[in-house]
């Protein structure tokens, strides 16, 4: 399993932090997430959604309103 650096920073856009706890949760796992897997494989998703069911509803809205953020 690769791992990503020690020292990693996580950002987040103003936007998402007022749209609500799920949706900055989501955001913040979806980070979190690269520090055990750096790329969006099977394994990375099976991370994300070990700690969060229903994550894809999270993404949706996200791929759908994210720029308006």
């Amino acid at each position: 399993m690769a791992r990503a650096p020690t020292g990693v920073a996580l950002a987040c856009r103003a936007g998402v932090v007022g749209r609500g706890a799920p949706v900055l949760h989501y955001v913040a796992l979806h980070e979190a997430a690269h520090l055990l897997e750096l790329n969006h494989s099977p394994r990375y998703w099976a991370h994300v959604a070990r700690v969060m069911p229903g994550w894809q509803a999270h993404r949706a809205w996200l791929r759908t309103h994210g720029h308006t953020l």
